[in-house]
């Protein structure tokens, strides 16, 4: 979950999500969506979930976070 909303807009939580690219993976795509709805890079560690339907796909991935200070 990430607090959401420019400086002038309320403050929501959400899980980053958004739609994949047609050139890319789960994966990758959820690496971009955190990166673009955060600022932060992370790594996929695991697919927790997946669940294709006829009109969407639904993925849940873990992902780890490194921090430098």
């Amino acid at each position: 979950m990430v607090l959401q909303g420019t400086k002038k807009e309320a403050k929501t939580w959400a899980v980053p999500s958004g739609g994949k690219e047609a050139t890319e993976n789960f994966e990758s795509c959820c690496i971009r969506e955190v990166y673009e709805e955060t600022g932060f890079v992370v790594d996929v560690v695991k697919k927790c979930y997946i669940k294709i339907m006829t009109q969407w796909k639904f993925v849940t991935l873990r992902q780890s976070l490194s921090v430098d200070k």
